[in-house]
């Protein structure tokens, strides 16, 4: 079997005790709803002391919308700054709707504990958006 090696700080590695590390994840299957455009958290993920490199930060989300022709609104952050945002163009608003939402980024983190938030809101007017499921994952990439 072959070993595949990468360079970390000038030092040799297995790619396999880079990708994966410090693994996290969390989910919630409580609905949560916000009818404001005031960004409300989702999840969030407090993160032990992680070695500098570049990571994984991912959600999936299944939400409905009271009205049609608004936006919903979701944001990843990190330590309080965006990474990520989505614009959700809402086009059904029936009762039983279940529409997917999904993002995904890579970063370059320090030599720290990081707190990544999932977190959503509304573009305007007072609609109800329930968020029904929601993910959110945290990982070592390289």
């Amino acid at each position: 079997m072959q070993k595949i090696l990468t360079l970390v700080n000038g030092v040799p590695r297995l790619v396999e005790e880079i990708f994966g590390a410090y693994y996290q994840d969390v989910e919630s299957l409580v609905p949560q709803a916000n009818n404001t455009t005031t960004f409300n958290t989702l999840l969030t993920i407090n993160t032990p002391v992680v070695t500098a490199g570049r990571y994984a930060i991912a959600y999936d989300a299944l939400y409905s919308f009271s009205v049609t022709n608004r936006d919903a609104l979701y944001r990843m952050q990190v330590d309080g700054v965006t990474v990520y945002d989505s614009t959700e163009r809402v086009v059904n608003s029936a009762a039983d709707q279940k529409i997917s939402a999904e993002g995904f980024k890579k970063i370059n983190l320090t030599a720290a504990t990081h707190t990544i938030t999932l977190q959503f809101a509304v573009s305007g007017g007072t609609p109800t958006f329930n968020v029904k499921e929601c993910r959110l994952e945290f990982f070592r990439v390289e």
